[in-house]
């Protein structure tokens, strides 16, 4: 079920959607089962006998606001991560084709000085680097000044859209967010959302 509803990434975004999945399923399972012990009726011959509360119940009670608590917060985290996720086709110009999932950041306002042209970000691996015509943009970051690793786009195709004039940067960084290879650039954000 993991694989079909979320895909395979990797291993460890396998298994990050794999432990919510069994938590999520042992939390229901383990409260529905304590509900039809709990709250249902025992029979001796042809009494039936309600067996009442015990100490189950009260853990239950003072536990279960901050198991609702932790869950709802995860899943808030998660919804708000996961609504900037997009299917991302990418054509280069030698017509290699790359579906990634590509996450929205706002804070992604990188732009080639000379030709003007947007960056979307890409792991390092994600790409066939082998004859691949690169050409390096200077980039600022918080006390860094340094050169981007870039490559020319055919196409890059979000939502059933076409967009052109986008460049490539090669991130030596590992993005933090699981399941995601490249970050694209603010300037989308006008006509995603």
């Amino acid at each position: 079920m993991i694989f079909v509803s979320f895909g395979y990434q990797n291993l460890k975004y396998f298994l990050n959607n794999f432990g919510y999945f069994y938590m999520i399923s042992v939390i229901l399972g383990g409260f529905l089962y304590y509900l039809n012990l709990e709250f249902s009726y025992t029979h001796i011959g042809l009494v039936f006998i309600n067996k009442g509360l015990n100490i189950n119940a009260i853990f239950l009670i003072i536990f279960s606001p901050v198991i609702l608590y932790i869950y709802s917060r995860q899943a808030k985290k998660m919804k708000s991560n996961y609504n900037l996720i997009y299917k991302v086709i990418i054509t280069l110009k030698n017509k290699e084709k790359y579906t990634l999932n590509g996450f929205l950041d706002t804070g992604n306002k990188l732009f080639d000085p000379i030709t003007n042209k947007p960056i979307i970000l890409l792991q390092k691996g994600v790409l066939k680097e082998e004859n691949l015509k690169f050409y390096y943009v200077p980039f600022n970051s918080l006390n860094n000044h340094n050169l981007l690793k870039c490559i020319k786009t055919e196409s890059v195709e979000i939502k059933g859209k076409i967009y052109k004039n986008y460049l490539l940067g090669i991130s030596d960084k590992k993005f933090s967010l699981e399941g995601v290879e490249c970050v694209l650039n603010n300037k989308l954000m006008e006509e995603l959302i």
